[in-house]
């Protein structure tokens, strides 16, 4: 790293000021290097230590500073620490040069001298009484330093349950493969704080605490890989872009007390000041939150709306308060019988057709300005996101001037499926759209909001598109892989009864699909496949039958079974829980799909499978980059339905490079099959999704699109003229036919 860290600035001071500066500085930076040898060849005790009541607190110059209650060492090596983010490189005190300075009255005093950097620290220890003791860390740069951030950190044992940070608390989740943020936040808060689970007396709880409460000063929380028994707390200064370049010099850094809690009524009271504060401090008239969270239609009556359920659980946890305003569901409890029909999947075209959707909007509009003022006026957000999916832009393009017209000043936020291209954000109203959330949302959506609180500069938040005073530069943020260490939704902002399935909840266990089919945009813009482990989802489910008495959950993922392994352990554990539970979800028929694993899966809730064939034809289905034959798909629906588990299918009517033959062996396999299928869902005449495969001129199908952007995926044609959408229209009226005729149901026909 040191040699990293020289190179890129030398690069930087040639940059600055050419070979003469650079020169100059060097020989600076080499007076640093000979008055730090020194400093290092001072004589310097191996260890010392100061203690009062149960504290402890050692110093060694190989451990640096162990934290000890009544024996028991609280922290692993190095104690307490100090962290530097510097151009792209992290160092810390562990890779450092610790001195002893000073041991009286209760006081010890070390110097810290860093290997890699022109930085030396003196940290100040002053034990107190009451179980606590203060520190402060003042610091002396010897030359320029380009700081992004600095943390003070405390690395805890493994013994610890919970985690504490500002009000919110939880527990530590189970260690993976890689150090986890549980807890980041961009809003200051001054306590971070570890606890046994109450009632357990073996150690007290530790908490940290400090005064800074300036922008970008914040605690955070990690968690270790399974390698690593040792979780960090502490306080990150994020420091802002104009103030990075950090002058030679003596300057006082961080500062504040750490304390022990002996009894959880102690930290419990010091938790709910801090709730209270918080609350009077950002509390406005009329019951202010910082962002409030928009579904709009029209989107599923039946069962809350899980994105902005995620959205919501991670931006509380990293301190903000969030209001949720389902309107989709307001919208359709306040339409009459005349009116709900229009969330029928068949009323699709009144939702995206021009004209026809003049009409949807004039049935709509008095009851969306209704319910939304008096959402704000128990609920005054200064930021909303909205949360907009394909069906409901021209719905959202009218929702946008609503809002602003009820408050001009509110900044809005968009996110989902009408933020994924530019073609679709253009379809919204220019210059009412503050920012786009491009992708998963949970990170992004609170970098945002730290972004626009000043507490970060909009270029450096990764996936997202600001829009003022021309739109910032996109750069796409990498998907979360650690999927454990998201909070699940609790669904506490909801009420429940509004929706038509009672005791159910939706469920995500995975996001990405192993697959890559040609016709799909999901997987491209979900990629790659990642999974919460078992365990995970599992506390979830028992979390949900305890809290919001469910009895059957929906898995919202691609597919269930991406990952084999894991599916066959969530089924263990809920077979050994004896929990009493339904659940159904998305799969892809796999020749891992056994007849013993389907019946176990049936053993642990499951009672229905949708399966994504989408054809019977080998040769289609090589073409669409299926990554299973016909004869796999048909022995696994026959396996699920021996299991006991109902198996429906979707099915594409006109892929590309489907003949006539090819069609033929799909109402074949239907007849052979029919008794195994409970219900084909979706009836499909192929569409050229944006962002799949398909959507490409030119390339690997050829495909020939007409001119309207609005008619574009659908009426496509392949250059030889001989898949058009009128054949595609006319084989899938014989598919309906051959569905009757073995009085097969089916949910929806998109055509």
């Amino acid at each position: 790293m040191a040699l990293k860290y020289h190179l890129q600035k030398l690069r930087k001071h040639l940059k600055d000021g050419g070979l003469a500066y650079a020169l100059a500085r060097g020989v600076r930076y080499l007076l640093f290097l000979f008055k730090k040898k020194r400093c290092v060849a001072a004589v310097s005790p191996e260890r010392r230590s100061i203690s009062k009541g149960g504290m402890k607190i050692t110093y060694s110059r190989v451990d640096g500073l162990g934290v000890f209650w009544e024996g028991h060492e609280l922290t692993n090596k190095p104690g307490l620490s100090c962290g530097v983010h510097t151009l792209g490189f992290w160092t810390d005190s562990s890779k450092a040069e610790w001195h002893f300075i000073e041991e009286k009255d209760d006081r010890l005093k070390v110097k810290i001298c860093f290997n890699e950097l022109p930085l030396t620290q003196i940290w100040t220890i002053q034990l107190q009484d009451g179980g606590s003791f203060h520190w402060s860390i003042d610091m002396e740069a010897a030359g320029w330093l380009y700081i992004d951030e600095f943390r003070v950190i405390s690395l805890i044992g493994h013994k610890y349950k919970t985690w504490v940070a500002g009000y919110i608390q939880e527990s530590f989740p189970r260690a993976d493969s890689q150090w986890q943020d549980i807890y980041i936040t961009g809003r200051p808060q001054g306590l971070v704080a570890v606890r046994f689970p109450i009632g357990t007396e073996t150690l007290p709880s530790f908490s940290f605490e400090t005064e800074e409460l300036r922008k970008g000063f914040s605690p955070f929380v990690q968690s270790p890989p399974l390698d690593n028994s040792t979780y960090l707390i502490g306080f990150r200064d994020q420091v802002l872009k104009s103030q990075r370049r950090l002058a030679p010099g003596n300057s006082r850094l961080f500062s504040g007390k750490c304390s022990f809690h002996e009894t959880d009524d102690i930290l419990d009271s010091r938790i709910e000041a801090l709730r209270q504060k918080d609350y009077e401090k950002r509390s406005l008239p009329g019951g202010h939150t910082d962002i409030a969270l928009i579904q709009c239609p029209p989107w599923d009556f039946e069962l809350p709306p899980l994105g902005i359920s995620y959205l919501s659980a991670y931006l509380k946890r990293s301190g903000y308060t969030v209001s949720i305003c389902d309107l989709n569901i307001a919208l359709y409890g306040m339409a009459g019988e005349d009116t709900k029909h229009l969330w029928e999947q068949k009323s699709y075209d009144l939702w995206v057709e021009g004209g026809l959707f003049e009409k949807t909007w004039a049935q709509l509009e008095l009851p969306a300005y209704s319910f939304l003022q008096g959402f704000f006026e128990t609920a005054t957000p200064r930021y909303i996101g909205l949360s907009v999916n394909y069906a409901s832009i021209p719905f959202a393009s009218r929702l946008l001037k609503m809002l602003k017209g009820i408050n001009k000043d509110v900044k809005i936020i968009v996110g989902g499926w009408a933020s994924i291209s530019e073609p679709l954000r253009k379809m919204l109203p220019e210059g009412l759209v503050d920012v786009f959330v491009v992708g998963e949302g949970e990170e992004t959506l609170k970098d945002v909001l730290d972004a626009l609180e000043g507490k970060m500069e909009p270029e450096d938040v990764l996936g997202a598109i600001f829009n003022k005073d021309g739109a910032t530069a996109y750069r796409p943020r990498p998907p979360k892989m650690e999927l454990d260490s998201l909070p699940w939704p609790t669904f506490e902002e909801f009420d429940l009864n509004l929706y038509k399935k009672q005791k159910a909840l939706p469920l995500f266990t995975s996001r990405g699909c192993i697959g890559h089919c040609a016709f799909c945009n999901d997987w491209n813009y979900s990629k790659p496949h990642r999974a919460r482990s078992a365990r995970n989802v599992f506390d979830e489910i028992s979390y949900h039958v305890e809290k919001n008495k469910a009895e059957v959950f929906h898995f919202r993922d691609l597919l269930c079974n991406g990952d084999i392994e894991r599916l066959d352990l969530l089924c263990d554990l809920i077979i050994g829980s004896g929990l009493k539970i339904r659940w159904d979800s998305q799969a892809i028929p796999r020749k891992e799909m056994t007849f013993e694993l389907l019946s176990k899966m049936r053993r642990a809730g499951c009672d229905g499978l949708s399966y994504g064939v989408e054809s019977f034809s080998d040769n289609v289905l090589k073409q669409m980059g299926k990554i299973f034959t016909k004869d796999i798909a048909e022995t696994v629906i026959r396996d699920t339905h021996r299991a006991g588990i109902s198996a429906s299918i979707n099915i594409i009517i006109g892929f590309p490079g489907e003949s006539e033959e090819d069609f033929k062996e799909t109402l074949d396999a239907l007849a052979r099959n029919s008794r195994y299928i409970g219900l084909v869902c979706n009836i499909n005449v192929c569409l050229a999704n944006p962002g799949s495969e398909l959507d490409e001129p030119g390339k690997k199908y050829g495909l020939v699109f007409p001119a309207d952007d609005k008619i574009r995926a659908r009426e496509w044609a392949t250059a030889d003229g001989e898949n058009t959408y009128q054949i595609r229209k006319a084989r899938a009226s014989r598919f309906i036919e051959q569905l009757e005729r073995f009085r097969l149901p089916y949910w929806r026909l998109a055509t």
